[in-house]
C-alpha cells in the first residue's frame, strides 16, 4: 500500500517548459542528417483540371530526381474512416489525370540544396486542361455540377441520418416553432510549426528512419511499412517535439510518402519542410457546413422537437475527410433531452483542400448550431435564454444517457455548471446593466451556453480500430524511472501529466520520472494524441504500468526487510514495514531488483512492467462558457468584454495544465467566431493563402479568462478523468455567437454565420436597420 498521496490535482508546473523556453526543443526541421537532399511540390494552380502532358525546362536546374503522378509506383493513402455506403475513393501521393483542389501536389522532385528547390520546380511544365470548378457543397449537389469523380455520377459522398421519436407530429402540436439557415465558414488548425518530415534510408542496415510531425507515429509507421512493403521491425519513425496539432497532424500526408520513395530511390536522406501558404492551402481543412435547422417548443421553453439538414464541404475526399461531418451528427442534440428530432448530413465533395480534423472535429459546428436555435426559442418565446437552456437539460438522474445520435453519455451536470457560470459573471447583474445601457450608444450582447464532448477514444470493441494505448515503464538501478508512451504530445503539458501520474503511484517526484514519447524503436506500440485521449487513455495506462511496478517493489522491499507484504507502506520514496519502524529507500529496492541472488523465490530480476489500458466506454466532458461582448454598430466590429468558463473533465490531475489547455481552447473558439475563415474565389483560387490573410485571434482579441471547475469523476477509468483539450474551443464558438446574437437583438434580427468579421456584422446590422 502507499502512504496519503499529494501529487495528483496539484498545481505542478510544466517540466518540459524550461526545455522550450530555453531553446532546447527539436523539432523535425533541427535535425539535418549528413548528405540530406531537399524535395519540393509542385502542387496544382488549379481548383479543377485534366493534366495532359509534362516537359521539363533544360535551362532550370536540373534536379537529382523527379517524379509525376503519371509514372508513381506509390500505392493510394489509407482511408481511415469508413462510413457504409459511402463512395469509393482512393486518394493518391501526386495527382493522376486530373486534379482537384489548388494545392494538391502534381509532381514532387529532389535537389542538394534547399535554395534551389524553387528554381527546380519552376523548370517543371505541365500542361492542364482546365474544368469548371466545383465551388461549393449546395451547388455540388445540383443537377448538372461538374463533377470530382465522373464514376460516382454525384458528388454526395454519402447522407446519414439521426432521429428519435415522432418529429412530424411534435412541430404539428408545438404551440411555438423557430427556423433558420446558418453557414459555418471554411476554417484550418494553424499550429504554430507547419509540416515537416525527413526520411533517410540506410542501406547497410536496410533501415528506414523518418523524422516528422505526427500525432500518431506508429500509425504512421504502420503506414508506411504496408505502402512500400517493409518489414514492421525496419522502419522507425520519429516524431520529436511537435509544434502544436490539433488534428492537422493527424495520420500520413502525401510528401511523408514521396520522401520516402526518394530516399529509398537516392539512398541519401530526403528533407521537405512546408511554408505556411503550403500549410494554408493543403494541409487539412475543417468546420465549413451549412445547417437548415427548425425547433419545436412548448410556451413553457421546452423543446418538442428538431430538425437539421447539414450539408458538409468536405473537400476533395482524402484520409479522414469523413470525421468531422460524422462527429457533427453525434453530438448536434448537445446537453439536451430531445426526444423528437431528425438530423440529416449530406457529406459532399468540392474542389477545395481535404476535410479532417481540426481542433474539436466537429464538435463545435453541432453545439454553435443547437445552442444558437435555443436562442432563437428563447426570442420568439421572450423568455431568458438561461432559463429555456435550464428547462431542457439532460440531468444527472437520466445518467448514462442515450443520445439517440450513437453516443451514451456518462456522467455529467450541466444545469450546475451553467448556474456556476452564471453566478460567476453575475449573469443577472449583466442583464441589469444591458438594460440600462439600452438606447445609449452602447450594443452589449451576453451569450451563455453549455458543451458536452465524446473523449477518450476508444474503446476497441465498439470503436472498431484499436483504441487502447500503451505505457511501460522501467525503474533503473539508481532509482531512475523511465516511463514509455504510446501517446505523442504536441503542447498539452502531457509530459508533465504522466509524470505525476507514475510520481504519485510511486510516491516520489515528478522530476525524477522521464516521460518518452514519438519513437517506435523506443516505444513498442501506441495508439497516439488525438480527440481528447491522452490523459483518459495514456494516463490510465501508465498509472496501471506504475501500480506494477510498485507492487513488485513492495515484494522486494519486505523480502529484503524480513517483514510481512501485508505490514509494508510506501510514502515520500521510502518503503516501511508498518509499526516495526524498519525502512529501505526506494533506490536500494531499485538497486536489489537487480540482484538475483537476493530475491524472493519466484521473482525475476528487472524491475519493468506494461499496460495496454483499453477503455470499457467513451468519457464525456462538459462545461458552461458566458461571454459578454460590445458590438460597435458603426464599424460592426466585436470585442469580447468578459469571458467565464466551468469546466468538468472529471477528476482534474494539474490544474495548470488543465487551465491552459482551456485558455488556448478559447482563444481558438473567440478566433473561429469571430476571425478565421479560408476564403475561396468563384474559380475556387485561395485568396486567405498567408497569415494576412487568414486572421487568428491574438492576445488583444482574447480578455483575461475567469475560470473554475466542477468535477463529476468518470467510473471508466481508474483516474476518474476525462478530456479535457478540446472542450475551450468547443464552448467558445457558441458562447461568442450567442453573445453577438443578444447584442443585435435590439435591431430586430441576429446573426447567421461564423465568423462574424466586422464586415459581416455591419451588413447584419445596416439589413436590419435599413
Amino acid at each position: 500500500m502507499s502512504a496519503k498521496k499529494t501529487m495528483l490535482g496539484a498545481p505542478i508546473k510544466r517540466k518540459e517548459d524550461i526545455r522550450f523556453i530555453t531553446g532546447r526543443g527539436r523539432y523535425v526541421d533541427d535535425f539535418n542528417p549528413p548528405n540530406t537532399v531537399y524535395m519540393g511540390v509542385l502542387r496544382s494552380p488549379y481548383a479543377h483540371a485534366k493534366i495532359n502532358n509534362i516537359h521539363f525546362n533544360k535551362e532550370k536546374i536540373k534536379p537529382l530526381s523527379i517524379l509525376t503522378g503519371n509514372n508513381s509506383p506509390l500505392k493510394p493513402l489509407p482511408v481511415f474512416i469508413n462510413i457504409p455506403g459511402m463512395k469509393p475513393y482512393s486518394p493518391q501521393a501526386l495527382a493522376s489525370g486530373k486534379a482537384r483542389y489548388v494545392g494538391e501536389p502534381v509532381a514532387a522532385i529532389v535537389v542538394d540544396s534547399r535554395s534551389d528547390v524553387e528554381d527546380a520546380l519552376e523548370g517543371i511544365q505541365l500542361e492542364y486542361e482546365p474544368l469548371e470548378a466545383v465551388v461549393d457543397a449546395e451547388t455540388a449537389l445540383q443537377t448538372g455540377s461538374p463533377l470530382l469523380y465522373d464514376e460516382w455520377g454525384t458528388n454526395l459522398i454519402v447522407k446519414r441520418t439521426a432521429s428519435r421519436g415522432d418529429v412530424d407530429r411534435a412541430f404539428r402540436e408545438a404551440e411555438a416553432t423557430v427556423k433558420g439557415r446558418f453557414k459555418i465558414g471554411r476554417q484550418t488548425a494553424i499550429p504554430i510549426e507547419n509540416r515537416a518530415v525527413i526520411a533517410s534510408f540506410d542501406p547497410y542496415s536496410e533501415r528506414l528512419t523518418i523524422w516528422c510531425t505526427s500525432q500518431q507515429p506508429h500509425r504512421t509507421r504502420d503506414t508506411v511499412a504496408e505502402a512500400f512493403n517493409l518489414p514492421l521491425e525496419k522502419v522507425r519513425i520519429i516524431a520529436p517535439d511537435v509544434g502544436g496539432g490539433f488534428g492537422v497532424k493527424f495520420g500520413v500526408y502525401p510528401e511523408y510518402l514521396l520522401a520516402t520513395y526518394f530516399t529509398l530511390l537516392l539512398k541519401r536522406p530526403v528533407k521537405w519542410v512546408e511554408d505556411r501558404r503550403e500549410h494554408l492551402m493543403s494541409a487539412i481543412h475543417g468546420r465549413e457546413q451549412t445547417h437548415y435547422f427548425e425547433m419545436a417548443a412548448g410556451r413553457d421553453g421546452r423543446i418538442t422537437g428538431f430538425k437539421d439538414h447539414v450539408v458538409a464541404d468536405v473537400g476533395s475526399p482524402s484520409i479522414i475527410s469523413m470525421s468531422p461531418p460524422a462527429k457533427t451528427l453525434q453530438l448536434i442534440t448537445g446537453c439536451y433531452k430531445l426526444e423528437n428530432f431528425k438530423v440529416d448530413v449530406d457529406f459532399v465533395a468540392t474542389n477545395k483542400a481535404p476535410f479532417g480534423p481540426v481542433r474539436g472535429n466537429g464538435r463545435p459546428e453541432a453545439i454553435l448550431v443547437v445552442e444558437h436555435a435555443l436562442d432563437l426559442v428563447a426570442q420568439e418565446l421572450k423568455m431568458d435564454p438561461v432559463e429555456v437552456r435550464m428547462r431542457n437539460f439532460v440531468s444527472p438522474r437520466d445518467m448514462p444517457y442515450d443520445s439517440g445520435t450513437g453516443l451514451r453519455y456518462d456522467s455529467g451536470d450541466f444545469a450546475a455548471v451553467l448556474k456556476k457560470a452564471c453566478e460567476l459573471i453575475d449573469y443577472n447583474g449583466l442583464r441589469k446593466q444591458q438594460e440600462a445601457q439600452h438606447g445609449k450608444g452602447r450594443s452589449i450582447g451576453i451569450g451563455a451556453v453549455c458543451y458536452v464532448e465524446d473523449t477518450g477514444f476508444g474503446p476497441s470493441k465498439t470503436s472498431g480500430r484499436p483504441g487502447y494505448e500503451t505505457a511501460f515503464i522501467r525503474v533503473e538501478r539508481t532509482g531512475a524511472v523511465n516511463l514509455y508512451t504510446g501517446a505523442s504530445p504536441h503542447g498539452q503539458g502531457l509530459e508533465t501529466t504522466l509524470a505525476q501520474i507514475c510520481a504519485e503511484e510511486l510516491t516520489i517526484h515528478p522530476e525524477d520520472v522521464n516521460v518518452v514519447f514519438g519513437d517506435t524503436e523506443r516505444v513498442p506500440y501506441g495508439i497516439g494524441t488525438f480527440g481528447s485521449r491522452s490523459a483518459v487513455v495514456a494516463g490510465s495506462a501508465a498509472l496501471l504500468a506504475a501500480r506494477k511496478a510498485k507492487e513488485k517493489m513492495l515484494a522486494i522491499a519486505s523480502h529484503v526487510l524480513d517483514a510481512s507484504p501485508e505490514s509494508m507502506i510506501l510514502g515520500g520514496g521510502v518503503f516501511m514495514s508498518g509499526g516495526e519502524g524498519r525502512s529501505i529507500s526506494f533506490r536500494d529496492v531499485a538497486k536489489a531488483a537487480y540482484d538475483a541472488a537476493g530475491l524472493p523465490p519466484r521473482l525475476e530480476a528487472g524491475l519493468q512492467a506494461s499496460s495496454y489500458f483499453d477503455p470499457p466506454a467513451l468519457t464525456f466532458s462538459c462545461g458552461a462558457h458566458v461571454a459578454v461582448v460590445e458590438v460597435d454598430s458603426e464599424t460592426g466590429n466585436v470585442k469580447v468584454l468578459k469571458y467565464v468558463v466551468v469546466d468538468d473533465c472529471g477528476k482534474v490531475l494539474n490544474p495548470v495544465v488543465v487551465h491552459g489547455q482551456i485558455e488556448g481552447g478559447v482563444a481558438k473558439g473567440i478566433g473561429g467566431a469571430l476571425l478565421e475563415q479560408l476564403k475561396y474565389d468563384e474559380n475556387d483560387q485561395l485568396l486567405t493563402s498567408t497569415l494576412m490573410d487568414y486572421l487568428i485571434a491574438s492576445s488583444m482579441d482574447v480578455p483575461e479568462l475567469e475560470i473554475d471547475r466542477l468535477e463529476t469523476p468518470s467510473e471508466s477509468n481508474p483516474l476518474g478523468v476525462k478530456g479535457v483539450g478540446e472542450g475551450g474551443t468547443i464552448g467558445a464558438v457558441a458562447a461568442v455567437v450567442s453573445a453577438v446574437q443578444d447584442a443585435l437583438r435590439p435591431f430586430g434580427g441576429g446573426v447567421d454565420q461564423v465568423p462574424l468579421t466586422p464586415e459581416v456584422v455591419w451588413r447584419l446590422l445596416w439589413k436590419q436597420t435599413g
